[in-house]
């Protein structure tokens, strides 16, 4: 009853006058609904544009990924080796070191000459194959709050930041074909030292 008695005291010593103004002065005028709220955050998102790349030898076999990041006047190279890989984690690869390069929220459009990633992110096929790296993209893209568009680009076609990529990509893939057939030759000498 004590407590009670306490509570309803103090609601009685608000002033609900100078609440209501102190609300009206410094809260907002209406309340954002969340579309509201992403399409302010939509607004303000940088665009960049991205060309990606991957490159097998074999398939299965050493490969690379390359991608071009494009923002304004601004661009950047990323690409890298991958030692025992496939043509369509090459590609995947890409995207994915594309998107962790980024350090703010973005929109993104993706340029990609990958069938299988646009069909599969704007078609719906099945992520059958390859879940640990469709994961990857998915982590990526949520941890950088970024919105993604994906277009299929022709191969090989002339398109000057795509030709880049995949130049990337197979310089990488190259490189560690050559580092494998070094460390196999050292290998078998040694081997043959042995015995």
């Amino acid at each position: 009853m004590k407590y009670r008695s306490l509570f309803s005291r103090r609601f009685r010593s608000i002033n609900i006058d100078s609440y209501n103004k102190y609300n009206s002065t410094y809260a907002p005028r209406y309340e954002e609904s969340l579309m509201d709220i992403k399409i302010r955050m939509a607004k303000t998102r940088k665009k960049v544009t991205i060309y990606t790349d991957g490159s097998c030898l074999g398939n299965p076999g050493p490969g690379g990924w390359g991608a071009v990041l494009i923002y304004g006047e601004h661009i950047k190279e990323v690409h890298g080796p991958l030692r025992d890989t496939t043509n369509n984690r090459s590609e995947l690869k890409a995207v994915i070191e594309a998107i962790k390069a980024l350090t703010k929220p973005c929109h993104i459009d993706i340029y990609t000459d990958s069938n299988y990633i646009c069909s599969t992110m704007n078609k719906g096929w099945k992520m059958s194959k390859n879940v640990d790296l469709w994961d990857e993209v998915a982590i990526a893209r949520t941890q950088g709050n970024h919105t993604i568009q994906y277009t299929w680009v022709k191969a090989h076609a002339g398109t000057e930041h795509n030709e880049r990529a995949n130049y990337l990509a197979q310089t990488d893939a190259s490189t560690i074909a050559e580092t494998l057939k070094q460390e196999r030759i050292s290998n078998e000498f040694n081997l043959r030292e042995r015995l």
